[in-house]
């Protein structure tokens, strides 16, 4: 009877020892990669990204680095350090970073590197998806400059259009003294992205405050602008 209770108490730890096993996660460095809204791998030029992981196990003195590359070659690269120090107290990082708007669209690396004594100990990668929002056209913040004898202003924005850019209009208005400048030409003229760069004669302008604003234009007719202000 005795050796019918022992077999039995060797059978259910030896049970339980299996059930443990088979539980055991693979324990990967870092874990639960996370990029885009709702993880979704896809990214907006212009636009916010969010994103983040967690850390099972990092030392203090190790580090964690961000590398961003497009896959052919071509594009976008960003990099970013994360200490280890930061992680032992919060494992787990949620982040965001600003996509240029000029970034160029495709499909990147999102690479995560573990580096212990300047070696990589872990790589954890995913793909990310670039592409231009379907909306109305995007305009970045307009860069306004005159210089110094007031004859020449400079203009400088970066533009996006999913359904191509058709036009972009320039209004240049002190009180009742307005100029109006069209740009329809290409390679602005049926870009997806393009970096507009004018400058404008002012030598007969009055002196004066005036508000400048760029007015970008799509194919569909839908449209976005921007403003900027200046002295002469």
């Amino acid at each position: 009877m005795k050796f019918s209770i022992r077999t039995v108490i060797l059978k259910c730890l030896l049970f339980s020892l299996v059930l443990s096993m088979g539980c055991t996660h693979s324990g990967e460095p870092i874990d639960d990669l996370r990029v885009g809204p709702g993880g979704s791998n896809h990214g907006y030029l212009g636009q916010v990204l969010p994103w983040g992981f967690s850390v099972r196990s990092i030392e203090a003195d190790d580090s964690v680095i961000l590398n961003i590359t497009p896959i052919n070659g071509k594009g976008w690269s960003y990099e970013k350090v994360y200490q280890g120090v930061f992680f032992q107290q919060n494992k787990s990082m949620k982040d965001s970073l600003q996509i240029p708007i000029n970034a160029g669209v495709g499909t990147y690396k999102f690479a995560l590197k573990q580096i212990s004594a300047d070696t990589i100990i872990y790589t954890k990668e995913a793909k990310l998806s670039l592409s231009v929002d379907n909306s109305a056209p995007y305009v970045s913040a307009l860069d306004v400059g005159l210089n110094g004898k007031g004859t020449d202003l400079h203009l400088e924005a970066e533009l996006a259009a999913a359904r191509r850019i058709k036009s972009v209009e320039v209004k240049i208005q002190s009180g009742g003294e307005i100029r109006i400048f069209d740009f329809n030409s290409p390679p602005l003229k049926g870009a997806v992205t393009y970096t507009f760069h004018e400058h404008i004669d002012m030598d007969q302008m009055p002196k004066g405050s005036y508000q400048v604003t760029l007015t970008v234009v799509d194919f569909t007719g839908e449209q976005s602008d921007v403003s900027g202000r200046f002295e002469k």
